[in-house]
């Protein structure tokens, strides 16, 4: 018995089919792989290039162009969605791949967290005091979200244990 998936708007393309579909799954692994590389490095390129017309608070074409990367922070700090955009990349990228499931990978984004809220105490990075507020609050909601999934996961282990009579 042959495996295969069809397309099922057309029963002729198989889905697995090298022929067909290694170009594509290659374009598409090199994409993920990219994606969290370029993006940043492109941000932190273009916000560089409009660095002075930012902090000066001239505005140029460039830095207006740009102004959905910086506009919410405070001039000194428009790099801020650089620090935003890899606590989600660890997040979401790097730290779903640590053990799946494990100790280790609640406590590493548990750290990481605190860390984030830390930073963001101390650079107070939004133009309104209410945004700061609320990122303090995001961040918070975030570690106490991954510290009780921790306590949840140890005592279900420990449960486990005591069910096992050790």
């Amino acid at each position: 018995m042959c495996s295969s998936d069809l397309l099922r708007s057309d029963y002729s393309l198989d889905c697995n089919d090298p022929n067909e579909y290694d170009r594509v799954e290659t374009l598409a692994w090199v994409a993920i792989v990219m994606f969290p590389i370029c993006v940043p490095v492109l941000y932190l390129t273009l916000l560089l290039s409009a660095r002075k017309a930012i902090l000066t608070e001239h505005p140029t074409d460039l830095s207006r162009s740009l102004s959905f990367l910086h506009h919410d922070y405070v001039p000194s700090m428009f790099w801020w969605e650089l620090v935003e955009t890899s606590k989600k990349m660890f997040l979401v990228g790097v730290c779903v791949r640590i053990r799946p499931g494990s100790h280790e990978q609640l406590i590493i984004g548990f750290v990481f967290s605190i860390v984030m809220l830390l930073f963001t105490s101390i650079a107070e990075p939004f133009r309104s005091h209410v945004n700061d507020r609320i990122a303090l609050l995001c961040n918070f909601s975030l570690a106490m979200i991954l510290f009780f999934s921790l306590v949840l996961k140890i005592s279900v282990l420990s449960g486990e244990i005591n069910d096992l009579n050790i």
